[in-house]
């Protein structure tokens, strides 16, 4: 309400939000509102699991475990506003952006085995598989196979491929809608000096999503010799179908191209062929494609005063894309991650 009085008494410049004028300036810093958002998650699980051999091939046990884990995840996000006095203000009195509080959890059921396979005395492999039940989506199977190769009793090569979907955050499912009103170019032919007009944009969760795709492969070698290890590991990870918003400005080019209609829960209306208002949801819309490199150097003995333990890591991203309906996004990731850790204990003390 505040900030329509100033509309009404001519001190906010509604013609022109960037206006320098004293007044204008007074009414935006009179009608200024903090948003404080507070989240919460909650996770409880129960697991039973269970191992033991099965039979012998090459002079080997083949051994398995197989359980069961019962979850329940519980996500909130609050929102309340605060005018510039710290009172508490009904967000349906601000204008732009709205975002309503929302609280959702669901309860799932998974079953999950795992085989080691040792082949002689030199390869051993390992499958995996799982099923995931939750409210009101369907079921996900995942699965893992690995192998290890000692080529010597020092030295191993290893590999390893998995594939399963993972299913959609909560919120994404169930969250609220949010309006907005960004600035768009509504033209057949979008160019720099495009005239960008505001335009209503509201955003939405969407309980239709589907799983996304996920496939990772893994292959590496791993040498030791007394206290000391090391490892190197090269992975690719593969992701699709992931839940995406589509850009406002993208959703108006697919519309002028006819491809709006592959995305059913995107709308945009019109009157009298003006544009009036943008529906956005998530959609499996999403890409991504992650590689790199992972080295590790361990160590654990004893020194004559103490004995230590040393644990690095580094973490190296060689590739990163991410992409939403074809199109590249911009944006990184921290290309490399660095883990260092050095122990000594002696006796009831401990350094590190």
């Amino acid at each position: 309400m505040t900030i329509k009085t100033a509309i009404q008494n001519g001190n906010y410049d509604i013609k022109d939000p960037l206006s320098e004028s004293a007044k204008h300036k007074t009414a935006i810093s009179e009608s200024v509102l903090r948003r404080c958002a507070n989240k919460q998650f909650d996770h409880i699980g129960s697991v039973l699991a269970l191992k033991g051999p099965l039979f012998e091939i090459f002079g080997n046990k083949i051994s398995w475990l197989a359980g069961y884990l019962v979850l329940y995840n519980k996500q909130s996000n609050t929102y309340e506003y605060f005018n510039r006095d710290e009172h508490l203000v009904d967000p349906d009195d601000a204008l732009g952006e709205t975002l309503d509080s929302v609280t959702v959890g669901r309860k799932g059921l998974a079953v999950f085995s795992d085989i080691w396979i040792p082949l002689g005395d030199t390869l051993d492999l390992f499958v995996s598989g799982r099923r995931l039940s939750l409210d009101h989506l369907p079921a996900i199977f995942s699965h893992r196979m690995a192998s290890l190769y000692r080529v010597t009793p020092n030295l191993a090569l290893r590999a390893s491929w998995s594939r399963g979907p993972r299913l959609p955050r909560l919120l994404e499912l169930y969250e609220k809608k949010s309006v907005t009103h960004p600035f768009v170019c509504d033209a057949d032919t979008v160019t720099a000096d495009c005239s960008m007009e505001q335009v209503e944009l509201s955003q939405n969760a969407n309980p239709n999503l589907e799983p996304d795709k996920n496939e990772g492969f893994s292959t590496g070698i791993s040498a030791g010799e007394g206290p000391f290890y090391a490892s190197a590991d090269w992975f690719h990870v593969r992701t699709s179908n992931v839940p995406s918003m589509l850009d406002p400005q993208f959703i108006l080019d697919l519309e002028k191209r006819g491809e709006l209609s592959e995305y059913s829960a995107i709308k945009v209306i019109r009157h009298d062929g003006r544009l009036s208002r943008i529906e956005n949801s998530f959609t499996n819309s999403g890409e991504l494609d992650v590689e790199g490199v992972d080295i590790g150097v361990k160590a654990d003995g004893e020194i004559v005063w103490a004995n230590f333990m040393l644990n690095a890591n580094w973490l190296r991203v060689t590739n990163y894309e991410r992409r939403i309906a074809g199109q590249v996004q911009p944006g990184d990731i921290a290309r490399d991650r660095l883990h260092l850790l050095l122990r000594a204990a002696r006796d009831n003390m401990t350094v590190q």
